[in-house]
């Protein structure tokens, strides 16, 4: 996967042009691995998701686009406070 300073510049980047896909990035899949390999920069940009940093504004044909988080998601979102016991609950019920 991408080395921290590699998201840093795929963060850099989709904060100056705006929602990109994994079509905007350069790379290829090591096929040697097995048929579901995923380039660098598409684990980068999921990890990024998972972690928070990206969210998925909307698809075009099943392709993701990615921005920044708080471009996608209102700031009241962010300001809201859970204590853990409704985090797990929602979870659980939502799984």
């Amino acid at each position: 996967m991408a080395d921290s300073a590699e998201r840093a510049a795929i963060i850099a980047r989709i904060a100056e042009e705006g929602p990109l896909s994994t079509a905007h990035f350069e790379g290829k899949a090591d096929k040697t691995t097995h048929a579901w390999a995923r380039p660098p920069h598409k684990l980068a940009l999921d990890y990024l998701w998972h972690c928070g940093e990206l969210a998925i504004p909307y698809r075009r044909n099943f392709v993701k686009y990615y921005d920044l988080a708080e471009r996608v998601i209102p700031s009241s979102i962010f300001q809201q406070r859970i204590d853990d016991r409704q985090c797990i609950d929602y979870l659980c019920t939502e799984a």
